[in-house]
């Protein structure tokens, strides 16, 4: 994968070369930046035919049990930073 940064601090993109994927992580501040907003979105070509549907909807099952672990991971690691803890 090559991952670029787009908006430094903000908008970083993952690149699939092997896949065709694009997954864009994009950060927006809240609250005056006492939180914050984190969302992923990928695009990717998938399958004609029969098996396209079928394709579409394990890649989308997977990819969220993967978004909601790593939101999860960026919690902890965000509410462990702000009380001060290494």
């Amino acid at each position: 994968a090559v991952v670029t940064e787009p908006q430094p601090g903000r908008v970083l993109v993952e690149t699939n070369e092997g896949n065709e994927s694009v997954t864009t992580f994009t950060v927006d501040p809240l609250a005056e930046g006492r939180q914050a907003r984190v969302t992923f979105t990928t695009d990717m070509k998938t399958r004609g035919g029969l098996l396209g549907p079928l394709e579409r909807l394990l890649t989308t099952w997977m990819l969220h049990r993967i978004y909601r672990k790593e939101l999860n991971q960026l919690a902890i690691f965000a509410t462990t930073k702000s009380r001060g803890e290494s």
